[in-house]
């Protein structure tokens, strides 16, 4: 992929096919991000639809794609691994015997990666956080702060092994209302932190991003008298505060996603709607101020950008979906930063007439990026993934 211009862009499907033959080795291969193969088709898992949310990438072309599969009526968490060559399905604990969902992933290394989601606990009949680690031979659940009650991650992200931050929402019970949730790995355990939302209403936190131990960005909204507003949280090191920001539309604009490469450049995604007509947002975090950023908007009115990902201030991509007016189903959408504006590149539609394609989640690292979701048509639904 060309840091600059426009990239070569190499499409995958991921197509549901029957699971054969043994994992492969977890041990991540030795090479360069400018030499990274193309994805292959990776193995399905089970014999339902099969949905991945988020991805991750670590040193040596290696790659977690999480989301979930739903094999009848169940849903089972769900992990593919790629090892530089091949991709492999990777056992991961399901804390419930119902639901069991991974939303976003975090790599360390390529020994040392983290997916988070939720699982349904029957016995309290609520949902809760579920917190998965790769090793370097095995997924573990590990244990959150959060036991009780009803509370998801959406978004994970890890500056360290002794430094993770992971956000969704949780159900206050005094306010009535769901409020933005923030948990921390200090190395040794998983615990609740302040948020710096507001600490009246209802607030949602999906995405994270962390470059260091004192800098990290949450971005998610709140639900004001209008309508749905944005929400900025910045981590200095001590606590997490509201940062302002742009809402071109008082009624409704979302931040779904946030990425950054260092203290002065940092980038949030999402949408906005005006007149019933959805626009995509980007904004830019330049050390100072937060600013919104032209971005294409290929139609409507349905229109998202639900992940953003970026290796340098001249590299970064941002994906999601939209429904044009000539069509009545909804197209992936792939929208690349060069260092100066966001341009929209092709991306594969294998819903095609009748069915959607949706990207979820963006990865990016060097030169290498990539980007999951999936795609529907009268079969069902099937993992869906771009090689950037």
């Amino acid at each position: 992929m060309g840091a600059l211009g426009w990239p070569r862009l190499t499409f995958l499907v991921l197509a549901a096919s029957a699971l054969a033959g043994t994992l492969m080795s977890a041990a991540p291969v030795s090479a360069s991000a400018t030499t990274c193969q193309a994805w292959t088709e990776p193995p399905a898992v089970g014999t339902g639809a099969n949905y991945l949310n988020g991805v991750t990438l670590a040193a040596g072309c290696v790659a977690w794609a999480v989301g979930r599969e739903t094999p009848g009526e169940d849903n089972e968490s769900l992990i593919d691994y790629w090892n530089g060559t091949a991709w492999s399905a990777q056992p991961s604990p399901d804390p419930s015997a119902t639901i069991n969902a991974l939303q976003g992933a975090a790599a360390v290394s390529g020994s040392d990666a983290w997916a988070v989601g939720y699982y349904i606990n029957s016995a309290l009949r609520a949902e809760l956080p579920l917190i998965v680690r790769w090793n370097g031979t095995a997924w573990t659940q590990v244990a959150s702060s959060i036991t009780t009650g009803t509370s998801v991650l959406s978004a994970v992200s890890a500056s360290s092994a002794a430094s993770a931050w992971a956000v969704g929402e949780t159900y206050n019970t005094t306010a009535g209302a769901y409020q933005a949730l923030i948990l921390h790995w200090n190395g040794t355990a998983w615990a609740q932190q302040p948020s710096g939302a507001p600490s009246s209403g209802t607030s949602y936190l999906q995405g994270v991003t962390a470059t260091s131990a004192s800098n990290a960005w949450a971005v998610g909204y709140v639900f004001t008298s209008a309508g749905r507003q944005s929400l900025i949280l910045h981590w200095n090191g001590s606590t997490w505060a509201q940062v302002p920001n742009p809402n071109p539309s008082s009624s409704w604009t979302v931040l779904y996603a946030v990425t950054a490469t260092s203290r002065t450049n940092a980038w949030a995604a999402g949408e906005y709607v005006t007149s019933d007509i959805g626009y995509t947002l980007i904004e830019h975090w330049n050390g100072t101020v937060w600013t919104q950023v032209a971005s294409p908007t290929p139609g409507g009115p349905v229109v998202r950008l639900s992940g953003v990902a970026a290796s340098s201030a001249r590299n970064a991509w941002a994906v999601g979906n939209y429904g044009p007016s000539t069509a009545p189903t909804e197209q992936s959408l792939i929208l690349h930063w060069n260092g100066t504006a966001w341009t929209q590149v092709p991306s594969p539609d294998p819903g095609g007439t009748g069915g959607t394609s949706v990207l979820t989640g963006v990865a990016a690292r060097g030169s290498n990026a990539g980007a999951v979701g999936d795609y529907s048509t009268s079969t069902g639904i099937q993992p869906l993934a771009v090689h950037l």
